[in-house]
């Protein structure tokens, strides 16, 4: 009888250390697509202020222009 119930808590601490190994696999899964997805996120944070940086020089580009004739006809 004692046999039975060491073997039931072998098993049963045996479930739990699968269950607790494959929730840190599950956590560790979940840490790593967070991280990829802040990366994801600073790249095309980075990717947007290029393109609105180009956008403001392209238009201080055509005021520039503006301005220069502008004096032209003066």
């Amino acid at each position: 009888m004692n046999d039975h119930i060491y073997f039931d808590a072998m098993t049963s601490n045996d479930l739990h250390q699968r269950m607790a190994s494959k929730m840190f696999l599950h956590e560790h899964l979940t840490r790593q697509r967070m991280r990829e997805a802040e990366h994801s996120a600073a790249h095309e944070r980075q990717a947007r202020r290029m393109s609105a940086a180009q956008r403001w020089q392209w238009l201080a580009s055509v005021a520039n222009r503006r301005a220069d004739r502008h004096r032209a006809s003066l």
